[in-house]
């Protein structure tokens, strides 16, 4: 606790227990994204549709906005831990990357396609509570799959970012820490 750097490194260990539970939000938000789309599978199609299955549409509607608006504030933690770590190129490649513009103009489309929704056939007509196969949503000429597909970019950067601080961190403190039993 004494060293000169230990205000960075707490940061540094917060934000990835932080990217920690973002990985594993997303995972849980997948899982509840399937069990929603179990459930729906069984409704009859109908123009007219009961309270309950409307609230299960809503809450699919919900969840998959819920994943969307994560995948991208985990790659700007990602980015922001790169940075802190020294790895300002691999920030650059997320923050210039297509996949992740992609998930932030995605997200951005689905705050506002409330926008139109007085227009008959408008953008919010098209997609508000429907999906394609594999949960994909298209907005304009954006589209979005949310699926084990989409993470993993997100996975590969996590690794790398473990294996990052595991080098930089861990391993250089490996005698200090055994000889202090905090194994």
């Amino acid at each position: 606790m004494d060293s000169a750097d230990y205000a960075s490194r707490e940061s540094l260990a917060n934000l990835f227990v932080y990217l920690d539970d973002f990985m594993n939000t997303l995972m849980l938000e997948l899982s509840r994204l399937d069990e929603s789309d179990r459930k729906i599978s069984t409704i009859p199609y109908s123009r007219f549709i009961n309270f309950e299955d409307r609230f299960l549409l809503t809450s699919l509607w919900a969840d998959y906005y819920f994943f969307v608006n994560t995948v991208e504030r985990t790659y700007r933690l990602a980015m922001i831990l790169y940075e802190m770590l020294g790895e300002t190129e691999k920030a650059i490649q997320i923050k210039l990357s297509h996949t992740f513009d992609n998930v932030r103009k995605f997200r951005n489309g689905i705050e506002h396609l409330y926008e139109d929704a007085a227009k008959p056939g408008g953008e919010f007509y098209n997609q508000h509570r429907t999906m394609g196969p594999d949960r994909e949503i298209f907005i304009g000429a954006l589209s979005f799959k949310a699926s084990e597909s989409s993470l993993q970019v997100l996975y590969q950067i996590y690794d790398d970012i473990s294996n990052i601080i595991e080098q930089k961190y861990v391993i250089p403190n490996k005698e200090i820490v055994d000889r202090l039993g905090l194994k």
